[in-house]
């Protein structure tokens, strides 16, 4: 009887000890791996979250632009009295427009083509801003990274020639509207 409980006690040892070398063993290789290519846990989750970030397209650029103007330069308003229908404040106006557009730049556009009275919103009545078109061409250069402009020369009666740049960074793991650059094309 103890012979048996012995070698059983051996057994366990033995098991033991083979087990713990087999995962040292395995830590050592990945240990290794990770030394010899740089390739963290950490850096292999930025990775892949770098490889869900498609580049920024003409189509992906006019969806935003789209977007945008829908969101604020188009709103439903309440009969001809130039009341928003959806939104009573600029703060609210402008937390719906996140996820399209940076907070300083929609902040800065809500200030100066909305107001607020008596906990209403309104759209004050004058020109918007000029819009990429889908039927005009526009060049897209990469900033770095993370930003990209989209460039495009236009002309109208109103402004006559110019040139619209707008500019959309990575946020929030999304393509975003970051600044808009409109200039006379003399």
């Amino acid at each position: 009887m103890f012979l048996v409980k012995r070698s059983m006690i051996i057994t366990i040892l033995m098991a033991t000890v083979v087990l713990t070398g087999c995962v040292s063993s395995q830590e050592q290789v990945v240990d290794e791996h990770e030394k010899n290519t740089g390739d963290t846990p950490t850096e292999k989750g930025d990775q892949l979250l770098e490889e869900n970030k498609e580049p920024l397209t003409e189509t992906r650029a006019l969806e935003i632009e789209a977007a945008f103007f829908d969101q604020l330069y188009t709103p439903e308003t309440v009969g001809k009295t130039n009341e928003i229908k959806a939104y009573q404040s600029k703060k609210a106006l402008i937390e719906a427009t996140l996820a399209i557009a940076s907070r300083e730049l929609v902040t800065q556009l809500v200030d100066d083509y909305y107001r607020e009275e008596e906990g209403l919103l309104y759209v004050v009545p004058k020109d918007g801003p000029a819009k990429l078109l889908s039927d005009s061409p526009m060049l897209i250069n990469r900033v770095d990274e993370d930003t990209y402009q989209v460039s495009q020369q236009n002309e109208t009666e109103l402004r006559g020639p110019y040139i619209l740049t707008v500019e959309f960074s990575w946020m929030d793991d999304a393509w975003k509207m970051t600044d808009r650059i409109f200039e006379v094309d003399n």
